[in-house]
């Protein structure tokens, strides 16, 4: 019973960091996108632009965790769905991309 509980306790504690970048920023040929479930690489209806993913960029993830670039053109502008951690240089809007609160949309600032 010891070593199972051991182990139990062990595999508990390594969970977390193994799914450590879902949501997870990730760059494809310079694009900031987003570490999340294909499934969720897809645009909501009503909204116009493009959602791709990418194989290889979100290494700690499962399988069907993949880099996702959305964007979407919103107010006169383009934008993508980014981890509000890395950085956006204009202006982020919720309610645009899947996710959690931490994925906004990041529209560049007007030029």
């Amino acid at each position: 019973m010891r070593f199972n509980l051991k182990l139990i306790i062990s595999l508990l504690a390594a969970a977390p960091s193994a799914f450590a970048a879902l949501e997870g920023s990730c760059t494809v040929n310079g694009v900031k996108g987003i570490c999340i479930n294909t499934a969720n690489c897809k645009m909501s209806a009503g909204q116009s632009g493009s959602a791709n993913y990418y194989s290889g960029y979100c290494p700690n993830d499962p399988a069907n965790v993949k880099c996702c670039i959305k964007k979407v053109n919103y107010s006169g502008r383009t934008g993508t769905c980014i981890n509000v951690n890395s950085g956006c240089n204009g202006d982020l809007f919720s309610g645009q991309c899947p996710g959690s609160s931490n994925v906004k949309l990041c529209l560049p600032k007007p030029s």
